[in-house]
């Protein structure tokens, strides 16, 4: 919002004063105070400069103006426009923004047609499932939601990668140290019984460094 409002000022004052704005979008830029004392937003002016011919502190102090000052947030800082969001008035208009729009709120169209793939979560098959896949989980999921009411048509996938060297081991450790046990002789969860397998091979792959060529033969017998 804030933005826009500092460009509308750059282009009003631009057309006042007979001066091409076309490429002012592109030039202004927004990053964050170095003292958060000092606002939310700063908008350099320096690119500004030579078009309006004028300092850039002068030129921040003119939008400032425009602005509404000290009384809307918005103070100057040697050639830079800080912005201090009040962020009462912000959650209000946010709510009310939602509110009106209900279920169709945040949607767009500006990605129909598009086609994307979202791949998650894809755990590591050797190793037991736990609270940070389930982040994983609602983080791709919800990027699958964002980007689909965008318009876009999402494919979500997930990879289950059961081929390699990597389960190769585990056999491995359970031909050596199994012992013809099971997740349900040992009362334990599969990926659990999986996973100290994995475990049992790098411990031996340690004492033993045939360990890791045994599990490239069985992967070239497997393959």
């Amino acid at each position: 919002m804030w933005t826009g409002r500092v460009l509308s000022v750059l282009e009003n004052m631009a057309g006042t004063a007979g001066i091409d704005s076309k490429g002012f979008s592109k030039s202004l830029s927004v990053g964050k105070p170095p003292d958060s004392n000092m606002g939310d937003l700063s908008y350099p002016l320096f690119p500004f400069a030579k078009d309006f011919r004028k300092a850039p502190p002068a030129l921040a102090g003119e939008i400032a103006g425009e602005l509404g000052g000290e009384e809307a947030g918005v103070s100057v800082a040697g050639p830079y426009l800080n912005i201090r969001i009040d962020r009462a008035a912000a959650i209000s208009r946010l709510l009310e923004n939602i509110e009106s729009f209900g279920d169709k709120w945040g949607s767009g169209d500006e990605l129909t047609g598009r086609k994307v793939m979202v791949e998650f979560s894809s755990p590591n098959t050797n190793k037991p499932l736990h609270l940070g896949h389930l982040r994983n989980d609602i983080l791709g999921e919800s990027c699958a939601r964002i980007i689909a009411s965008r318009g876009a048509d999402v494919q979500k996938v997930n990879l289950v990668n059961d081929r390699g060297v990597h389960i190769c081991k585990s056999m491995l450790a359970y031909q050596k140290f199994g012992n013809g046990e099971s997740p349900e002789s040992l009362g334990v969860k599969s990926d659990r019984f999986v996973g100290d397998l994995y475990v049992k091979f790098s411990q031996w792959a340690k004492e033993d460094k045939s360990a890791d060529e045994q599990a490239q033969a069985m992967l070239q017998a497997w393959e």
